[in-house]
């Protein structure tokens, strides 16, 4: 079933415009299976959920500089730009997964 694939390693082969799909080549299985893009996420990027509770970290610019160790609630997943929109206070922000450390409930 598609659940037992949540948090599988795998390798993009190709993206089938037909469907829309992109497919990949499960590393447990050998198998290729089609996959929304919603469904992926670069390898080494810690998944969050809506919701999930985290500290800001490592932002570089002077911008984004005072926003470090701030606590956020991640609201969604922009797949669009692989970012999480995440809310920090009352502004709305879209930070890498890389700038952003679960923290414990």
């Amino acid at each position: 079933n598609a659940a037992s694939l949540n948090g599988q390693g795998a390798h993009i082969v190709r993206f089938n415009a037909v469907n829309g799909r992109w497919e990949a080549r499960v590393n447990a299985s050998g198998e290729v299976k089609a996959f929304r893009a919603e469904n992926l996420r670069p390898a080494g990027e810690l998944i969050f959920e809506p919701g999930d509770k985290a500290s800001i970290h490592g932002l570089k610019t002077e911008a984004g500089q005072h926003l470090n160790g701030s606590m956020c609630e991640v609201l969604r997943y922009l797949h669009d730009v692989s970012r999480y929109e995440v809310k920090v206070g009352n502004e709305i922000k879209a930070l890498k997964g890389e700038n952003l450390r679960a923290c414990p409930d």
